[in-house]
């Protein structure tokens, strides 16, 4: 784990949900990871050990180059024997119904197969 940040020390987060990147404060490392507060938010967040090198950066440079690896790491996984289209469809059954993700499937497939 970085062990570079002191206290207040300015960072750059990755926030992968949004794929966005926020500058940040060092808090205090503590137990399994790192505690952060994002510029403009009121909560801390909490960033586990194991996900502290990919996601926290001290150079906004740093960080634009990380978001991209994960940017290329997650299309490389979905991609990979159609997890992204099977992923889609089970979350449009659920929501959806299995008449419209399976229409959606197979619009997906054509696509992905032309």
């Amino acid at each position: 784990m970085n062990n570079l940040f002191t206290q207040n020390e300015k960072l750059f987060y990755i926030d992968i949900k949004d794929g966005v990147i926020f500058e940040g404060k060092f808090i205090e490392k503590n137990g399994n990871g790192i505690w952060i507060r994002l510029n403009g938010d009121a909560l801390n967040t909490y960033v586990y050990s194991d996900l502290v090198e990919e996601r926290v950066f001290n150079d906004y440079g740093l960080a634009s180059e990380g978001l991209e690896t994960i940017k290329k790491n997650l299309k490389a996984r979905l991609l990979k024997d159609n997890a992204f289209i099977k992923d889609l469809t089970a979350k449009l059954k659920k929501s959806e119904g299995n008449l419209y993700a399976t229409i959606i499937e197979g619009i997906l497939h054509e696509k992905t197969n032309t």
